[in-house]
């Protein structure tokens, strides 16, 4: 397996406007570059595949004992639903473990194997939105699973980015997850022949990027 954060896969200037065809091409390189570097699956989506969930959303809502700027995520001003139908294409993927994984919701994660799966699935994320950036796909967004808290700073007292004054601490790696914004990972997975129905093995992330 290559590792992550080498060089970017392609640079290129950001163009006014796209054609189709090179826009396709761009998704399946990204969608081959995440299987290569450890993806178990990887499709290349329309924004209206992504599923959303009230019931998703309002677990993650709740789920208020380990807080961290992105669990549970507020944006009074902001709707991530609208965001993500302003696109029109982005690649979802998922990692899998080899044994079931507990549902860990917003942490802490006390697993340490376990917690370095969630660190290579915010990596993949992390490694397609730049990836997507330099190919002049500059307003990609990628989001990941879990609380990045529980992933990064589970030895910290606290989530700095929420102390005035003080930022995160991992500012190129932390990032909302697809449950605090409401989206049905699993659901999504099945429907695109990721997984089984009681498969709980899965972890996923998503780069939205045109």
């Amino acid at each position: 397996m290559p590792p992550l954060f080498d060089v970017p896969c392609n640079v290129k200037k950001i163009p006014p406007a796209k054609a189709g065809t090179q826009i396709a091409a761009d998704l399946q390189l990204l969608q081959k570059r995440v299987i290569e570097y450890g993806a178990a699956a990887a499709s290349v989506i329309a924004s209206s595949q992504v599923i959303f969930s009230h019931d998703v959303r309002a677990r993650a809502a709740a789920d208020v004992s380990y807080p961290s700027f992105n669990w549970p995520l507020a944006l009074p001003r902001d709707n991530m639903r609208d965001a993500i139908g302003a696109y029109q294409h982005g690649i979802f993927f998922s990692i899998m473990f080899s044994k079931p994984l507990p549902a860990c919701g917003g942490g802490p994660i006390p697993d340490e194997e376990h917690r370095r799966l969630y660190e290579r699935l915010y990596a993949l994320v992390t490694d397609i939105e730049s990836s997507s950036f330099y190919m002049g796909y500059q307003l990609a967004l990628g989001l990941a699973a879990g609380n990045c808290r529980a992933v990064f700073c589970h030895s910290e007292d606290r989530c700095w980015a929420m102390v005035k004054g003080r930022g995160c601490i991992h500012p190129y790696k932390g990032r909302p997850s697809m449950e605090t914004v409401g989206i049905d990972t699993r659901v999504m997975a099945r429907s695109l022949s990721m997984t089984g129905e009681s498969d709980n093995r899965l972890l996923a992330g998503l780069v939205m990027i045109v």
